[in-house]
């Protein structure tokens, strides 16, 4: 069956600056009661699922959404299983019916194929979990579920990271087992309500979540997703289990998810004028701006995401070639608080403008829908690039991009204006805590 790509994708949530922006000072919340509560509660989730050397999950979703006084509802389900360090298995479909996405890690290679598409991609991979955390499709189907924090190596710190509000709701029964719910408010406007089953062994048994997704300035829907999840500890999975048989009539694509997602690797001249994020202070900044005045270079990127935070001293590397040419880096977080980001950004050293996209949907636009990525517009306000991920992210493909677009010499360049914008943190609940540099599935190394 073909799972609804419009919920697939929707779920997923001033001149250029080019001298160092002054660093505001970052309110720290003191956690509450029930903050500290949940965050103690995570880490025995932890704890648990790292000293299980393999493990499957089972989950089962049911989805409602409501727009224009119409509701729709269905089922998906996803099965996880991990095995050791490197060898990961995910199917994710609708109802009772096949999984129509399949993604399977031996070790050495990352097979994902799109049944209903039939298409298939292979890629070099070690260490599957992590690689996966850089693939927009994988995560965004793990979002209509409401479980795709649970395959970030670093699951506590990413839930936190999005976290504006946590009430403790107490002890009640579930499935004939002692819950103990929490209600949180995540920074994209959504709500989850996660039931932990209490005990030596705690995991979350049950989400229950609800948005309003707005697709344009006049709609929006509502959308909740209720899911049951269903752990085994102690599965031993067969070695087929790692293996994914291709069918015949299946085509390979060097890319899934711009296959799928209709991404064109070739330049496709995308008006992205109407693009808008959001500064560290809570303004609107709008791609509208730099129209006819610079080009425009936007980088996604995740606390959560090692390999997205490494890559920034290279795109510090590539500000300081090309600002004075007339090129606008913007660093836009994806789907975290504006506290995380500041803080996470200044450590890191990020010579861009810093903005953010709480609910995705500037980077969905730029169909930039990986972390990290990398996409190039021109003067005209378009995109006249290909997006770049993964393997594809480097200084020498950001170059051949760059250069058509500039002057040849910077003498001949336009005067640049190099007003600093200052801009102080919108106030935001966050956990006081030093993230813990220990990932949460055992993975040999990080990207």
């Amino acid at each position: 069956m073909k799972l609804d790509l419009t919920i697939l994708v929707l779920l997923l949530g001033t001149i250029p600056v080019f001298a160092d922006q002054p660093k505001p000072s970052v309110p720290v919340h003191e956690p509450t009661v029930a903050e500290k509560a949940f965050d103690d509660i995570l880490r025995s989730v932890e704890k648990t699922i790292r000293s299980a050397k393999s493990y499957r999950l089972a989950a089962e979703a049911e989805w409602k959404h409501v727009t224009y006084g119409t509701e729709n509802s269905g089922k998906i389900g996803a099965v996880l299983t991990v095995e050791g360090e490197s060898k990961m298995r995910l199917e994710v479909g609708q109802g009772n019916g096949a999984a129509n996405y399949q993604v399977v890690g031996d070790g050495k290679e990352l097979t994902r194929l799109y049944l209903s598409a039939k298409v298939y991609s292979k890629t070099p991979c070690d260490d599957p979990l992590q690689d996966i955390q850089t693939d927009g499709l994988t995560v965004r189907g793990l979002m209509s579920i409401g479980f795709d924090f649970f395959l970030h190596p670093d699951f506590r710190g990413c839930l936190e990271a999005q976290i504006t509000g946590v009430e403790d709701r107490g002890e009640s029964k579930y499935a004939n087992e002692t819950v103990r719910t929490f209600r949180v408010t995540l920074v994209r406007g959504s709500t989850a309500e996660i039931l932990f089953r209490i005990g030596d062994n705690p995991l979350p048994v049950a989400l229950k979540m609800s948005s309003v997704i707005h697709t344009d300035k006049t709609t929006s829907f509502k959308h909740s997703v209720e899911t049951r999840l269903k752990w085994d500890l102690k599965f031993r999975a067969d070695p087929a289990t790692f293996a994914l048989t291709i069918p015949t009539d299946c085509k390979k694509v060097n890319d899934l998810t711009e296959t799928i997602l209709g991404v064109d690797d070739e330049n496709d001249n995308l008006d992205v004028s109407a693009v808008r994020f959001k500064g560290i202070d809570n303004k609107t900044v709008s791609l509208a701006d730099y129209k006819g005045k610079s080009v425009v270079l936007v980088y996604s990127w995740a606390s959560w995401s090692p390999a997205s935070i490494e890559w920034m001293e290279k795109l510090n590397q590539i500000q300081a070639k090309y600002a004075p040419l007339g090129v606008t880096v913007l660093v836009v977080n994806a789907g975290e608080s504006g506290i995380t980001a500041h803080e996470t950004a200044r450590k890191s050293g990020v010579k861009g403008t810093e903005l953010l996209d709480p609910a995705g949907e500037g980077l969905q636009s730029l169909r930039l829908t990986t972390v990290p990525g990398l996409v190039v517009i021109n003067r005209d306000g378009k995109v006249s690039s290909p997006r770049l991920h993964g393997s594809d992210l480097t200084n020498e493909a950001v170059k051949a991009i760059l250069d058509p677009l500039v002057p040849k010499h910077s003498e001949t360049s336009q005067a640049v204006n190099t007003t600093v914008i200052q801009t102080t943190p919108v106030e935001c609940h966050v956990f006081k805590r030093e993230r813990s540099r220990v990932p949460l599935f055992p993975l040999s190394r990080r990207r």
